[in-house]
């Protein structure tokens, strides 16, 4: 159960990335939100090499409500995508 719904919110994470990436309207309190997810996320499982991506990801999010855009973002929504077709792959 709770491995679906971090699947889910990375998803939710992947697809903000994406729109703001793509300059569609996407609200600040949805990268807001999701910086939240990861930085909780992190600090819970922390300790791991994935908890430290995931508090850069989020580091990252803050920075797109500022304007950033970058090539980095790809980096992110190949890396969110991965772990969400793994988690497919898996069960």
């Amino acid at each position: 159960m709770l491995l679906w719904l971090l699947t889910g919110l990375d998803t939710f994470v992947l697809l903000v990335t994406l729109s703001t990436q793509l300059d569609l309207v996407v609200k600040v309190s949805f990268l807001l939100f999701g910086t939240i997810y990861l930085v909780i996320k992190s600090v819970l499982f922390w300790g791991g090499v994935i908890s430290y991506m995931d508090l850069g990801i989020a580091l990252y999010l803050l920075l797109m409500i500022g304007g950033l855009r970058s090539f980095i973002s790809w980096v992110i929504m190949l890396y969110l995508g991965q772990k969400i077709v793994l988690v497919f792959l898996a069960k």
